[in-house]
């Protein structure tokens, strides 16, 4: 009979708890995560789309942005020049408060899981395909022609805009493919859905909006064109938008300001295709991050 009660009493407890991580969750992330931040989480039909946008007000000087390399550089002079690490690990380290996957990159060595050559997997040594700059030091020049980058300059301002000269005053750097608007008109782009993760700014220099859009989960979420990324773009009032890197390295981290904890908001589409679909976050060579310091 005591152990029956001393059961229930432990059941109870669980239950409670199950309860009290529910309400946390719950109320988690706001609308208003942060001083100068929104968030929003969009569900769509006819294709199906989960959508996360964050706006970012640059005008809030609390607010930093900085570009983090996944780890250190592997083989000095040789051409590698990071280690890839989950987005989510690279947030944690750094203390950001919100951060989304950043560059293409290159992956050294291969690994077969479930029949396939994998390279994306953490530890591996990498290099990023565009430009990387942190805190003014260019850790990776990039090999592709004709990319373009978002840059936050030294004094605070972003700016969008080709990849090749850089601007003499760039503090922090990320590459992209493409842009999706410029001039506040959406560019042609290519017609296959993909995973994306992509950044746009207004007019003013005034806003950042970090779009991240889930993808290769039928029924779920199947992936923008870049043509519809910039038509997004359109639709939230920016100027600029680029393309950086997608498919398995979209991910969105948002660091829960009441818990200190760090959480994935969007679904990584890596394992998507397994017989048994999971979502595995995918290790990358760096981010772009967003802090918000504390209000004294």
């Amino acid at each position: 009979m005591r152990q029956m009660r001393l059961a229930r009493i432990v059941l109870s407890l669980l239950v409670a708890l199950a309860a009290c991580r529910a309400v946390a969750r719950a109320d988690f992330p706001s609308t208003q995560p942060f001083a100068g931040v929104t968030y929003r989480h969009e569900v769509r039909s006819n294709p199906p789309l989960h959508i996360h946008i964050v706006a970012i007000d640059l005008r809030n000087p609390r607010i930093t942005l900085k570009v983090a390399r996944a780890d250190d550089d592997p083989d000095g002079d040789g051409p590698w020049t990071t280690v890839l690490r989950p987005s989510s690990a690279i947030a944690r380290r750094e203390g950001f408060d919100i951060a989304v996957n950043g560059d293409f990159f290159l992956g050294r060595d291969t690994r077969l899981v479930h029949g396939r050559q994998f390279r994306w997997f953490e530890g591996n040594w990498s290099r990023a395909v565009g430009p990387a700059m942190t805190d003014g030091v260019l850790w990776n020049a990039g090999e592709a022609e004709n990319w373009y980058a978002l840059v936050v300059h030294r004094t605070g301002r972003v700016s969008i805009g080709p990849a090749r000269p850089l601007p003499q005053d760039a503090w922090q750097v990320v590459g992209g493919n493409r842009l999706v608007l410029d001039e506040g008109r959406p560019l042609p782009g290519d017609n296959v859905r993909h995973p994306r993760t992509a950044a746009g700014i207004d007019r003013e220099g005034a806003m950042l909006v970090l779009l991240v859009v889930d993808g290769r989960r039928k029924g779920f979420s199947e992936g923008m064109t870049t043509a519809e990324l910039g038509a997004e773009f359109q639709r939230l009032g920016c100027w600029k938008a680029i393309n950086l890197d997608g498919g398995g390295s979209t991910t969105l981290v948002m660091r829960n300001p009441r818990t200190g904890t760090w959480h994935i908001l969007n679904r990584p589409s890596d394992g998507s295709d397994l017989p048994l679909p999971l979502s595995i976050e995918r290790a990358v060579c760096n981010v772009l991050g967003i802090s918000i310091a504390a209000d004294n």
